[in-house]
């Protein structure tokens, strides 16, 4: 076996998948579609155009593009470099997402940890589900589900052996407050919007009551955008310059941190990786 092999395990036809979404993925005319497509490249491209979630299916028995790619790629039969190339994409999280399912679909048991725990602390966000209410995750959450659950998005999982599976879940501990969250529906604005509906209501209520001092505040405030203008007719003020430049330092010192985190990202899965190359063969 060529030291750049993946050492796979079990079922090398349906590459591990239940015989209700292998089928519907056999069956799938986006599959046909990709038969002349054989080139490694040509098939990270097309995913990088239309891979946006990462559900088994997009409408009844339809299964997703994630996992119809997923399952050309195993057509391929990847490569490690390849499948570090898949998991380490800087452009398209979803390529990210589709080879840490690979892997969990058909990497040896014991060789899972080598490959997913380093990157349980990855921040970067992911869609597991599109639709009316999509779901949203991490790559690293993501991770933790695939070591830890049985399941993925109702899909049942390969079987990890029992002694494994022990080893896994003492080296998931220290995740596991974090990985119980392991997903949900993102609402950035529902915090905001209620406190603007209360802050309407205080208004209203305020108003009802209070017309002689409203009508003194308009009359302060007209005054004050008086003197403003005065003093030169600059919009901005420097309490406002000066909480720019917050902001900056604030996205600067982010850029530093997530750059650290992906150093150590790295150098744990380099050293993840240099273990995992000394492992037994390939697949049988």
């Amino acid at each position: 076996m060529s030291s750049n092999q993946l050492a796979t395990h079990g079922n090398q036809r349906t590459m591990n998948l239940n015989s209700v979404i292998f089928q519907n993925i056999i069956d799938s005319p986006y599959l046909k579609n990709l038969t002349d497509m054989n080139d490694f490249q040509v098939i990270v491209s097309e995913a990088q155009r239309n891979v946006k979630s990462m559900e088994p299916y997009l409408k009844g028995s339809t299964p997703s593009t994630a996992w119809v790619i997923m399952y050309k790629f195993w057509t391929l039969t990847l490569t490690i470099r390849q499948l570090e190339n898949l998991i380490d994409h800087p452009h398209s999280v979803y390529l990210r997402g589709i080879g840490f399912l690979y892997l969990r679909f058909v990497c040896k048991p014991d060789q899972l940890w080598d490959w997913l725990g380093a990157y349980l602390d990855d921040d970067q966000e992911i869609t597991l589900q599109s639709g009316v209410k999509p779901v949203y995750s991490t790559i690293g959450k993501m991770c933790y589900m695939l070591l830890h659950d049985q399941k993925f998005l109702g899909q049942m999982l390969p079987r990890i052996p029992v002694l494994v599976m022990r080893d896994l879940e003492s080296k998931l501990e220290p995740y596991a407050e974090a990985g119980r969250g392991k997903s949900g529906q993102r609402d950035p604005f529902r915090k905001d919007k209620s406190d603007r509906d209360r802050g309407s209501g205080r208004g209203r209520d305020r108003g009802r009551d209070d017309h002689p001092r409203s009508s003194r505040n308009d009359r302060d405030r007209s005054r004050s955008r008086d003197r403003s203008r005065d003093r030169g007719g600059r919009g901005r003020r420097y309490d406002d310059d000066e909480d720019d430049y917050h902001r900056s330092s604030r996205r600067r010192s982010y850029s530093r941190s997530r750059s650290r985190s992906r150093d150590r990202y790295r150098d744990r899965r380099d050293d993840y990786r240099r273990r995992s190359r000394s492992r037994s063969p390939g697949r049988r």
